[in-house]
């Protein structure tokens, strides 16, 4: 892909997702009455600025697009002159300045609901909730479902396409597509390592697998590695070694075998929907989505932490350009999902409890309501240089994972 068709696209994301951000602190530090010095999109010595506005504020925008900052008035930053005291930062009230601090992460959840109000307004394609025919003995066979019947609503909750119908089911520990091969590839790694179509899946390295996203999960973060296959073929379980070709997708390395279910193209358009709502259905329908992707973006940084999802699927500035040049270069939908996307994540990151985030500040400011008295100077002086060093570790990380997908590593 073009490289300048590439950061043209990451400067539109980055730009229109600080500038909702760093507003967000803007207008609540105005109706909080504190005075604002400076609006910077970017950081670095600034490329334009301007002032204007009741307050004279500077607008700047900077060369190093990694973000921005609202500078406000502080009596602990330098001389204030008498008249402006009463506007400064450090004199509002500790649930005014909770509210400054928290205005920034808020908008870019507001932002997110809106792209998403957009998209469902608009419609989006997804898969017709159609069952095919149920396996004998299968809960589903029992119920009398037969192939074709569509779900509409499970325990009360609509789903009015097939990844609603999954979703609800995992929430409800009710996942299990069966793991038949379908289709393989000539060259692929499965039709090497001796699979046949019609062989159903069973475990991997001893891990049994239970449907087929678990199955392409486990493929795709192994290329290049051996996997034991546990298969059943007419009845008889056996066991087979493949290892996945090491595949560039975008910038990550990825595992395929080439093995997959075979549905024929018509059958995949009839299958096809395109789901839409009213506006103010479609609000509400924003609305959740955001909520449901911060629990996931706090999810897999729990796992994270916890050594059950691998660092290295933590993206830097470079990743981050490359998705948006992709996504733009497949059209608006795309591209605006991306951003809803990005501007959710942008928006739990910066509510982490780690000083340098808004969710440092609301840490502090947290613990003042609960004392009775602010956090000491030296306390966040310690905190800064702690959450500095933590943010510079994971900054550096994820541009090393960056140039890892790039370098093919």
């Amino acid at each position: 892909m073009n490289i300048l068709h590439t950061i043209l696209w990451f400067l539109v994301a980055i730009g229109v997702l600080v500038v909702v951000h760093e507003f967000g602190h803007y207008l609540a530090a105005r109706l909080a009455g504190v005075k604002v010095l400076r609006f910077s999109v970017g950081f670095g010595k600034p490329l334009f600025s301007r002032r204007f506005g009741p307050d004279q504020t500077e607008w700047t925008l900077s060369p190093l697009p990694f973000g921005g900052y609202v500078k406000m008035l502080d009596e602990r930053e330098g001389d204030v002159p008498a008249a402006d005291a009463h506007r400064s930062f450090n004199r509002a009230s500790v649930w005014r300045r909770i509210g400054i601090v928290v205005a920034g992460p808020l908008a870019n959840f507001l932002l997110a609901i809106v792209f998403y109000w957009a998209l469902f307004v608009h419609g989006l394609p997804a898969m017709k909730p159609l069952i095919g025919e149920p396996p004998a003995g299968t809960p589903a066979a029992h119920a009398g479902l037969t192939a074709g019947d569509e779900i509409r609503r499970i325990n009360g909750t609509d789903t009015p396409s097939f990844q609603d119908v999954r979703l609800t089911l995992l929430r409800a520990g009710v996942a299990g597509e069966p793991l038949v091969i379908g289709t393989l590839l000539a060259d692929g790694a499965a039709k090497r390592a001796g699979f046949q179509t019609g062989d159903r899946l069973l475990a991997v390295n001893g891990k049994p697998v239970e449907n087929w996203q678990g199955w392409v999960d486990v493929i795709r973060q192994h290329p290049g590695k051996a996997l034991r296959i546990e298969y059943q073929r007419q009845g008889r379980t056996a066991v087979l070694t493949v290892t996945p070709d090491a595949m560039d997708e975008g910038s990550q390395r990825v595992g395929k075998i080439g093995a997959g279910p075979k549905v024929d193209e018509a059958v995949f358009a009839s299958l096809m929907t395109e789901v839409s709502y009213g506006p103010l259905d479609a609000l509400w329908q924003g609305a959740v989505k955001t909520w449901d992707m911060s629990l996931f973006t706090l999810e897999m940084m729990g796992r994270m932490v916890v050594g059950q999802v691998s660092w290295k699927n933590l993206s830097g500035p470079l990743t981050i350009a490359d998705y948006a040049g992709q996504s733009a270069a497949l059209g608006w939908i795309s591209f605006v999902g991306f951003l809803a996307l990005v501007s959710v994540s942008l928006g739990v990151l910066n509510l982490l409890p780690i000083p340098m985030l808004d969710g440092g500040h609301l840490m502090y400011y947290v613990a003042e309501v609960l004392t009775g008295r602010p956090v000491s100077e030296r306390t966040m002086e310690i905190g800064g240089r702690v959450g500095m060093t933590l943010l510079l570790l994971l900054m550096s990380f994820a541009l090393f994972n960056d140039l890892q997908r790039l370098l093919g590593g």
